[in-house]
């Protein structure tokens, strides 16, 4: 369209119109940043009691991240466990304290550990009881044919009065006479 009019030779680069899929795959990520922030905000919330998640993020996430990060470097599980106790955090929470503070544009990505240290700490975080101040559900041990309210529920247990039975009785099945029983037949001698 523009060669037409302009020649290629004056035209170079792109036009500053949005490109959708860079801005969907920009938003994506922004969003997802996000959700990982709230997840743990609200994990550290007991610890932190911070008011913002941005003040979380640039605050106590890079801090958390180095310390981490130097204690499973210098093979100090011990410590390691402790620090995450007190702030509450799992396994989940510190794979996404390394995803979201290592800069690759930057070249701050520190955190490779080596995969013993990870199955260690791993281990050692399954093996003893690991304190969270949300509740945490097995998915496998949900039964699948209770669906919507469960036996813990206090609706779970209510019983229906007589009273709501008759007002649901359509009036003309009221009408419709129910069938005799057949007669037993005699045998013959």
């Amino acid at each position: 369209m523009f060669s037409g009019v302009i020649p290629t030779t004056y035209l170079n680069g792109t036009l500053n119109v949005v490109q959708f899929p860079a801005w969907f795959g920009f938003m994506q990520q922004e969003k997802s940043t996000d959700r990982h922030l709230i997840e743990l905000e609200t994990h550290c919330s007991l610890k932190t009691m911070t008011i913002d998640r941005k003040e979380f993020n640039l605050d106590y996430l890079p801090v958390l991240n180095f310390l981490l990060n130097h204690y499973l470097h210098k093979k100090n599980i011990k410590t390691c466990l402790e620090l995450m106790n007190n702030y509450y955090l799992n396994s989940d929470d510190l794979q996404l304290i390394f995803s979201m503070t290592s800069y690759r544009k930057l070249n701050l990505h520190n955190n490779e550990l080596d995969t013993k240290i990870k199955t260690l700490l791993r281990k050692s975080l399954e093996k003893q009881h690991h304190r969270t101040p949300f509740k945490q559900i097995n998915i496998n041990n949900i039964k699948p044919g209770l669906v919507g309210a469960r036996e813990d529920d206090d609706d779970y247990n209510m019983t229906i009065s007589d009273d709501d039975n008759k007002e649901n009785i359509n009036p003309e099945s009221e009408m419709i006479k129910p069938m005799k029983p057949h007669p037993k037949r005699r045998r013959k001698k």
